[in-house]
């Protein structure tokens, strides 16, 4: 399995997106309906809890969550692929982005 997320599929119902960037940046701004975890285990856990669904990790440039999918593949996790993009340019592939450095004043 390849473990670079191809964008064109990004408005899959069948994904869970997990933002792996601090707690603060998460709030300041994350795809919609994405959760926040930063511990590879932890994503482990929920990748073998949803084997049916892809778990798609992305951060601010996509090394980070690149090396978190690597290193999950290497520990057999099948279902896990990661956005290679920066994050600021992600709502061009028609993912919403929300949190509290999104709304107008």
């Amino acid at each position: 399995m390849d473990l670079v997320f191809d964008l064109k599929n990004a408005l899959n119902d069948d994904i869970i997106f997990i933002d792996v960037r601090s707690r603060g940046y998460y709030l300041i701004s994350h795809i919609e309906y994405a959760i926040n975890i930063e511990n590879t285990k932890r994503i482990g856990f929920i990748a073998e809890e949803n084997k049916n669904k892809l778990i798609v990790l992305y951060c601010h440039s996509g090394s980070s969550a690149m090396e978190m999918a690597k290193e999950l593949a290497e520990q057999g996790y099948k279902n896990i692929q990661a956005i290679q993009e920066n994050f600021f340019h992600l709502h061009k592939y028609g993912l919403k982005i929300v949190g509290a450095g999104t709304e107008v004043h």
